[in-house]
Parts: structure tokens; C-alpha cells; sequence
């Protein structure tokens, strides 16, 4: 019986500009993923795919921050594993980025209510928490491609994703 897996990420994305020609790390990134691939035994209803949420931890130039008045968080939805690979305790994870119209959305929050919970509790990110979404929208973007990896031994793993962005503040 496949199980849905709650997987804890320490993570960095990477995300390009569109229409440059090279990728460019913007923001780094710390969060957790609930995969809820196999709707049958999915015990996260309403959530399809992979989502992940977590904090902004640093924003590069060109991109403007206040890490002073306000927290950065970070939502990711509609991620759809389709296929991996296992090599000793390390698994390898591709995603369709289409089919659930994947996207990344940073908000800038000055009320900070996800941070003081974020490291104490990791079972505490659940799906849809409010925390991770009540800001402005800093950054909007789809997916075209992302993958992770994940190993079981030291339960934690990375994920590198490039996104098209389509809103944000200017």
C-alpha cells in the first residue's frame, strides 16, 4: 500500500528572470513539503500534487528587501511528481509542472506570524496554513520545470526550480 509522505525539505530554489539567459539565484529558501501524490490515501484533502511553504531567509539585488519590518514567506502548489529514482538512501524526483498549473508566490508580511512557529515545530506548516499567504504578493511566477531530491538517512533534501514570473511589486 503506497503511503503520502510528509517530507521535510532544507531548501534552496533557484529562480531565473524571465527572458535571461541564465539562471539566478534571487532568494534563498527554507521550508517543508506535503506530498499528496496519491489522492486515495491522501491525508491532506484539497491539496493535489506536492505543496510546500516556508520562509525567505535572504533576497539578492536586483530585488529590494526589509528583512526589519517584514518577514518573507513562500507558497508552492500544483507540483505533480512523475517520476524518480533511488541511488542508496537518496531519492530523485521529477514533476509535471502543467497539468496542476504549478506556481511559486513570495509575500512580504509585516505582522511576522509564520517565523516564531517556522523552527520550533516543522509538523506545525500544515497545508493551506494562513501564515505563509496573508502578506502582499512580492513575487509571482508559474513553474517550467522543477526537481528535488530527498534522502531518507538524514531527512532532509533540496529542490531547484526555474519560474516565469507573471506578478509582483515593482
Amino acid at each position: 500500500m503506497k503511503r503520502s509522505v510528509t517530507a521535510i525539505f532544507a531548501a534552496l530554489l533557484v529562480l531565473s528572470v524571465a527572458g535571461a539567459a541564465f539562471a539566478q539565484e534571487e532568494a534563498h529558501y527554507e521550508g517543508y513539503f506535503v506530498n499528496s501524490a496519491h489522492p486515495a490515501v491522501n491525508p491532506n484533502p484539497g491539496v493535489l500534487g506536492m505543496e510546500g511553504r516556508g520562509l525567505v531567509t535572504a533576497i539578492y539585488p536586483p530585488l529590494v528587501s526589509n528583512f526589519v519590518l517584514n518577514e518573507y514567506t513562500w507558497v508552492a502548489t500544483g507540483l505533480l511528481p512523475i517520476g524518480n529514482t533511488v541511488s542508496g538512501t537518496t531519492t530523485y524526483t521529477t514533476y509535471d509542472v502543467v497539468s496542476l498549473g504549478a506556481t511559486f508566490t513570495m509575500y512580504e508580511d509585516a505582522s511576522k506570524d509564520a517565523s516564531p512557529t517556522f523552527y520550533n515545530c516543522p509538523a506545525d506548516v500544515l497545508p493551506n496554513d494562513p501564515r505563509y499567504s496573508d502578506g502582499a504578493i512580492y513575487l509571482k511566477g508559474h513553474f517550467v520545470s522543477f526537481v528535488s531530491q530527498y534522502d531518507t538517512g538524514s531527512q532532509t533534501g533540496t529542490f531547484q526550480g526555474t519560474s516565469t514570473g507573471t506578478a509582483g511589486r515593482t
